[in-house]
């Protein structure tokens, strides 16, 4: 069960959402009374539904309601970590099951600090890695290649396949050049986010959280002493363009993905 948290800590931070609507506010009749200023008698309102899946309304507020610091107006999805902000009160949305899951890598880091420094950034292959630290491929790497890239989505020929009603077919995608690391949203419908912040696209680096809906995958570097790799055309400067445009079905010499110039090709509509 999740549970909803004033990052404050007062007395009541921990509210187990149980009910399937909250609303949120300081008239005592809500089901979530904040009495503090700038919070609106009617100020938002949760939607909780039977899968877990959350969603965040403003009722009209004064001040507004605010999501990872973005505003919010419609219904918008709430994922664990999210922090939730009525004026100056933040609450931060947990799922303490997912918490249990990272109790093994949490207790390692405690006891030998030195495990944290090397598992938190470094991967054990000579390329950038995603590592998926919640979702249904926990536990799972892969590898970002070289000289070409990876697409994570729903659909079947999706590098990384990831299940889920709110993951678009072709979602994002992620490159490497000149051993940098780079992601961009491929207009998906629920959108890709990096330490909380959702993006369009934005240079990765280690240690970083990128979130597709319920998945969640930290970025690890290439692990130390390996070697650099250049794709062929990079230069020593600058920002790399991503190297395909996922138009339709990807086009492949053996096992290495043709690459094209320019820039991304953006889709006209949701996958």
């Amino acid at each position: 069960m999740l549970q909803l948290r004033f990052n404050d800590r007062r007395e009541d931070s921990g509210i187990w959402l149980s009910e399937p609507r909250y609303i949120i506010g300081r008239d005592a009749t809500n089901t979530i009374v904040i009495d503090e200023p700038g919070v609106s008698a009617f100020h938002a309102e949760l939607i909780v539904e039977a899968d877990n899946r959350v969603y965040l309304t403003d009722l009209g507020s004064e001040k507004g309601t605010f999501l990872n610091g973005a505003p919010v107006d419609l219904p918008t999805r709430v994922m664990p970590a999210d922090v939730i902000r009525l004026h100056d009160v933040e609450l931060e949305l947990a799922d303490p099951s997912h918490r249990l899951m990272r109790m093994p890598d949490d207790a390692l880091s405690v006891m030998f600090p030195e495990f944290r420094r090397v598992t938190g950034n470094a991967s054990p292959y000579d390329t950038w890695t995603l590592y998926a630290t919640a979702g249904p491929l926990l536990g799972q790497r892969f590898p970002v290649p070289p000289a070409g890239n990876l697409v994570l989505g729903r659909s079947q020929h999706s590098d990384v396949v990831l299940a889920g009603v709110h993951i678009s077919r072709r979602h994002a995608q992620i490159w490497s050049s000149n051993g940098r690391l780079f992601v961009c949203d491929m207009d998906s419908a629920s959108g890709t986010w990096v330490n909380r912040k959702k993006i369009s696209e934005t240079e990765l680096n280690p240690g970083d959280d990128m979130r597709i809906d319920n998945a969640v995958f930290r970025i690890e570097s290439p692990r130390p002493g390996a070697p650099a790799h250049f794709g062929a055309g990079d230069d020593a400067g600058g920002v790399a363009e991503p190297r395909t445009v996922y138009a339709g079905q990807r086009r492949r010499t053996g096992s290495t993905p043709v690459l094209s110039t320019g820039a991304i090709t953006r889709f006209a509509g949701r996958h």
